[in-house]
């Protein structure tokens, strides 16, 4: 009856909301995504390594080239912007992160958003540019970057891609990078929810009865390749049930995409659509989209029999510092202090001339690309562990460019 009374409650609300909306966004429906992904692998990946409740864990090394040849601190300090079409709690971090190395490595970074407005977008690199800025992080996208690649071309401005990759239709890197292992996350964050339902519900997972969604805002690449992975890690086990339980959610008519509250009302009315689901199991491409269906499945009583988990962990060790036990359960991460190691690294040898776009990286290249993107590793951090895995983080960022 409780349950009953939850869904109908999100039905009325829904409904209200519905009116400012396409009629299709009830039904929490998406149309084809057209934007660019990385190319899966040839076969399933390994799934992320069970956590290690171990003092002396330590944040997988990868080697990204780069160490000062004199002190940074002899020179003027360098002037980085940062351009991005818009912040989210993730983005500010990185940023925290960037200023974080800049005080190691003598740089100071400005961030500016266009607020979604790819005029203003292209405008800031220009400005940015003109007011003299050493070297850039660019947040763009795939629907922006002929217009990245002519504009930084033609007044030589030294830059990275920042959060995600700049690629082609066919999965073609256009410039040198470094994401997330998207596609392996997301797998990994599929078969953690798979294996691991039973020790976290108490009840055997019985898949025609559990419903599948995964929210993301499908402008990204990164998120979409984040996406893949999941859903095919989910198709390797039930394909008979893609057509009728999985449910592929994209926040991108929204003012603010990125943001819990599309997680919430997109999870509540999938939900309440589908009430011949005991519970359900969402993979969010993003913690905000993790953060709102965790507290919809939970108000509407569906708390017990689901699961969510989704890339990164802050907002939900926060969670968990607080004493949260509900659904949303683990989080592949991978640090950003080592997400902001590889970028700044990358800029560095760029700016100090020691390598090119075309040569950065080469020991990383894969086969058949002209520019390298570095896959980082990640952990699936749960509430067990989450206390060591921050603890290594700390020790890593206080060993970066520390000599």
């Amino acid at each position: 009856m409780k349950r009953a009374f939850a869904i109908l409650l999100a039905i009325l609300m829904l409904a209200a909301l519905a009116a400012c909306k396409n009629a299709d966004d009830g039904a929490a429906s998406t149309p084809a995504n057209t934007s660019p992904s990385a190319p899966p692998p040839s076969a399933p990946p390994a799934s992320a390594p069970p956590p290690v409740v171990d003092a002396n864990f330590e944040i997988p090394f990868v080697d990204f080239g780069y160490s000062p040849q004199s002190d940074p601190f002899a020179r003027e300090t360098l002037q980085i912007a940062h351009i991005i079409m818009m912040h989210a709690p993730f983005t500010q971090l990185m940023v925290e992160m960037y200023a974080y190395l800049g005080t190691k490595l003598n740089f100071e970074i400005n961030s500016y958003s266009s607020y979604r407005d790819a005029d203003l977008f292209m405008n800031l690199i220009e400005t940015s540019a003109g007011q003299g800025a050493d070297g850039m992080i660019i947040e763009g996208d795939f629907t922006l970057q002929d217009r990245i690649f002519e504009i930084t071309d033609e007044l030589g401005v030294v830059y990275m891609p920042g959060l995600s990759p700049l690629i082609t239709m066919d999965g073609k890197y256009l410039r040198p990078s470094v994401v997330m292992d998207s596609y392996t996350m997301g797998w990994g964050c599929m078969d953690f929810m798979l294996d691991n339902y039973e020790r976290y519900t108490g009840r055997p997972f019985d898949a025609e009865k559990i419903g599948f969604m995964t929210i993301e805002f499908a402008i990204i690449t990164d998120f979409n390749t984040r996406k893949a992975g999941a859903v095919d890690a989910y198709k390797a086990r039930y394909p008979e049930l893609m057509n009728t339980n999985y449910f592929d959610l994209d926040t991108s008519p929204e003012a603010n995409p990125m943001a819990a509250e599309p997680g919430y009302t997109y999870a509540a009315s999938t939900i309440a659509a589908n009430p011949q689901f005991e519970g359900w199991l969402m993979f969010g491409v993003a913690e905000d989209f993790a953060d709102g269906a965790s507290r919809a499945l939970e108000d509407m009583g569906y708390g017990d029999t689901s699961l969510v988990t989704c890339v990164a962990s802050q907002m939900l060790e926060e969670r968990w510092k607080a004493g949260y036990e509900g659904c949303w359960v683990a989080g592949a991460d991978t640090p950003p202090i080592q997400w902001a190691h590889a970028i700044v690294s990358g800029l560095m040898l760029l700016l100090e001339g020691r390598e090119t776009t075309g040569t950065l990286w080469q020991q990383y290249r894969a086969p058949g690309q002209d520019y390298t993107v570095i896959m980082l590793p990640f952990t699936m951090v749960e509430k067990d562990i989450y206390q060591a895995y921050d603890t290594a983080v700390d020790r890593y960022m206080s060993a970066v460019f520390s000599g």
